[in-house]
């Protein structure tokens, strides 16, 4: 499942669990596999597209109730 492009206004970081992603920004592309830790500073504009021909699993960490802020 693709997320639509958004960013919070707190820190995120994921650690993928199983499969690949990529984080799309505005100015570049980060890929993601197993075992990787990804971190987006608040207000980095985002989108997240499992890129792996199995079901990918990310663990999304950050503030308690964090918005999406939807661009």
């Amino acid at each position: 499942h693709d997320t639509d492009r958004h960013y919070h206004l707190t820190d995120e970081w994921w650690v993928v669990l199983e499969g690949e992603f990529e984080w799309r920004l505005d100015d570049k592309v980060v890929r993601a596999g197993k075992s990787d830790v990804v971190y987006l500073p608040r207000g980095t504009v985002h989108s997240i597209v499992c890129t792996s021909a199995e079901p990918g699993i990310r663990l999304a960490c950050g503030a308690r109730d964090m918005e999406h802020v939807y661009v």
